[in-house]
């Protein structure tokens, strides 16, 4: 419509009269038009067929950008990745593997010729007592061609493992160290084929191997033997180490206890370079190679910062070169002259790219905005960086920038059809909490929002509970938008990206803190004239299901509740969740030391007081809250004469996977708002 407009508005006409009326009558027979386009609300089926952007790599030679790209086949019920490319100077994407299969975590050989990926397309297959076939990695032709399986280990090659990613060429393009997990023996293959396939807690583990694999001869050997846990292996420059991640157990109880370690690429003795109470993850070798910077956090809880140290990669002291950020970084890059150190890090609702001086030095911010930018990579000659990037109206697309920030633009567009939805506004709104402290969050407004209109408001807390509220896109935002809700999302205390002081301020506080946070931030939006105070909703997932559970048992001011994948007893989550040193962390200690906590942090503690009818969601296979968690809840509140229904979704771990229930998820909860916040 406006491209029409415009073109007629250039038209070389005589009259004035004419350069008005001729784009009026245009106007008028465009909206009479009974196919004409107009843009309209999304729907639950619109968030889930987003393609999703990710893992952009770009070419040695600085001209290509490989990236993965998922999409969803709603028929099938699944979801699946494939890679594209799209060259650096612009021009259309297009797909480079066609495969039935998944395919993931591109990675270019550093001599430019081959690209590898992780795949478990059709090939020669690798048992594993269930016979099926495993995840390995492949190889393909950098210019195109017929993709090639380079490994066949039995326990499969991992994508990516705590701290980093799964495999790694070579500096010199002819080996690739990669993570697979143990197999099954024969004896337990046998077990596992008569059914006799009983499982003994905290025994009958797998640890994840490193492997190295000569690209030509095909030939791996296993570098890795010790009961640890190993992942991300990382080359150093001459090719002749090995650094990797280690932990105690793949348990996820264990993921806070990483360390790093170096092994000669050739096999030996490994040797242990940190041994810190808190995790260290992310080693990466500095260009001279007498250097390994990586992260590190203090305590052995996963909800705390990380900093970025160096340190020497023979063993010693290391330096800590973003202790005054204060803020959680990530995924460090050395810039190819070994005076840099780029990465990632939360900065209230945004994520940017920053430096600092890899001899220490002041951190710089490389971008501004409200945007969130995801990782990707840094070119050969260290003057181009690729990274994804999404904003609250645009999903996330491959961008490219200079090193120093400048010059930063779009290569790819995937979701175009977005330009097609009606969408609400999304602004960062801040207020003071009763403890005059300043606290932060996201409002979006609904579409065709009208100031001095009072709308329902649906409060969303988030998960972790040390995650954030992002100006990201965030499609079912977008669909309570359309449906006429202001959505209310903060960053309570406890929340990533604003410092230390802040992520630590809920620790043996849960449902203190956090809720005064909230309620408070609630009153600002109310006071503001957004939000009617009568028709308020709350719901979320995992932390956020909690304080939806949280929030309905400490007051009486929400007419509906959607917790999801929640926590309602803190003293049974102990004994069933498998994050128990999350757990103590947060509470301050066990159930029997600190039992005060545990009570008063549980929601069903209070159940008598709840008011707001519930829908409880839960996936059957979630291993990190039960749903005995959401079992719980559900009896207690209807033995509490309170309306509550409860859905129950098989398969589902902790986060959603088949589309089919992400959609019925988002549409069940916003029927369930409609259905109390609209009478």
């Amino acid at each position: 419509m406006q491209g029409e407009f415009l073109f007629l508005k250039e038209e070389t006409v005589i009259f004035k009269l004419r350069r008005v009326l001729l784009p009026i009558a245009a106007l008028c027979i465009l909206f009479a038009m009974p196919g004409a386009a107009q843009k309209r609300i999304m729907t639950a089926e619109d968030v889930v067929i987003i393609k999703a952007v990710s893992n952009p790599q770009i070419s040695p030679d600085g001209t290509r950008v490989v990236f993965v790209m998922s999409e969803t086949d709603l028929k099938a019920n699944e979801s699946f990745s494939h890679l594209w490319m799209v060259p650096a100077a612009g021009g259309e994407p297009h797909r480079f593997t066609w495969s039935l299969k998944n395919e993931s975590a591109p990675q270019w050989s550093p001599d430019g010729k081959w690209i590898a990926f992780i795949s478990n397309r059709e090939g020669k297959r690798a048992p594993d007592g269930d016979g099926a076939a495993k995840s390995q990695i492949w190889i393909i032709p950098a210019g195109g061609g017929e993709a090639q399986q380079l490994t066949e280990v039995k326990g499969g090659v991992s994508a990516a493992g705590f701290g980093g990613g799964g495999y790694r060429w070579s500096p010199d393009s002819k080996r690739i160290a990669f993570v697979s997990p143990e197999p099954a023996g024969e004896e337990e293959q046998k077990r596992m084929k008569e059914k006799r396939d009983m499982i003994v807690v905290d025994k009958d583990l797998k640890m994840s191997r490193i492997w190295v694999i000569d690209v030509a001869g095909r030939q791996a050997n296993q570098l890795t033997r010790d009961r640890l846990d190993a992942t991300d292996p990382q080359w150093s420059p001459d090719g002749k180490q090995i650094a990797y991640v280690t932990r105690p157990s793949p348990k996820a109880d264990d993921a806070v206890l990483g360390d790093i370690m170096v092994i000669p690429a050739s096999g030996g003795t490994p040797m242990m370079l940190t041994k810190n109470e808190g995790p260290d993850s992310s080693p990466r070798w500095s260009p001279d190679g007498r250097f390994i910077a990586h992260l590190a956090g203090t305590k052995p809880q996963s909800g705390g910062q990380n900093d970025i140290l160096v340190m020497p990669s023979t063993g010693g002291q290391p330096r800590n070169l973003t202790e005054a950020f204060d803020r959680n970084e990530s995924n460090p890059i050395w810039s190819p002259d070994g005076k840099t150190i780029y990465f990632g890090a939360g900065m209230g609702t945004n994520t940017h790219l920053f430096s600092v001086p890899a001899d220490g030095g002041p951190v710089k911010p490389l971008f501004s905005g409200d945007r969130v930018i995801g990782a990707g990579g840094l070119s050969k000659d260290g003057k181009t960086f690729v990274f994804t990037l999404s904003d609250p109206l645009h999903p996330a697309d491959v961008w490219m920038a200079a090193a120093d920030g400048t010059n930063a633009r779009a290569l790819t567009k995937m979701n175009p059809q977005v330009d097609d939805f009606k969408l609400g506004t999304t602004e960062v709104i801040r207020w003071k909490n009763p403890d005059g402290g300043k606290i932060e969050g996201l409002l979006v407004k609904p579409v065709d929002y009208q100031p001095g209109t009072k709308y329902p408001m649906i409060v969303e807390p988030h998960g972790g509970p040390a995650g954030v509220q992002s100006t990201r896109f965030n499609g079912m935002w977008q669909v309570m938008a359309g449906r006429g809700y202001v959505v209310f999302a903060p960053n309570f205390r406890g929340s990533d990206g604003y410092g230390r002081k802040h992520i630590e301020a809920n620790v043996g506080k849960w449902g203190v803190v956090d809720f005064q946070d909230i309620m408070s931030g609630v009153d600002d939006v109310i006071a503001k004239g957004i939000a009617d105070p009568d028709r308020l909703g709350v719901e979320g997932w995992s932390y956020g299901g909690y304080m939806s559970n949280f929030i309905n048992t400490h007051s009486d001011r929400f007419k509906a509740a959607v917790p999801g994948a929640g926590m309602s007893n803190m003293i049974s989550f102990f004994g069933t969740t498998d994050i128990q040193r999350f757990t103590v962390y947060y509470m301050t200690g066990r159930p029997w030391e600190v039992d005060e906590i545990y009570h008063r942090s549980s929601p069903i503690t209070n159940v008598a007081k709840a008011k707001a009818p519930a829908l409880i969601l839960h996936g059957e296979a979630d291993r990190r809250v039960p749903i005995e968690q959401g079992e719980q809840m559900y009896m207690a509140l209807k033995k509490n004469g309170i309306e509550t229904e409860m859905v129950r979704y098989p398969r589902e771990p902790h986060g959603f996977q088949e589309p089919n229930h992400q959609i019925d998820r988002i549409q069940r909860t916003v029927d369930w708002m409609d259905r109390f916040l609209k009478k």
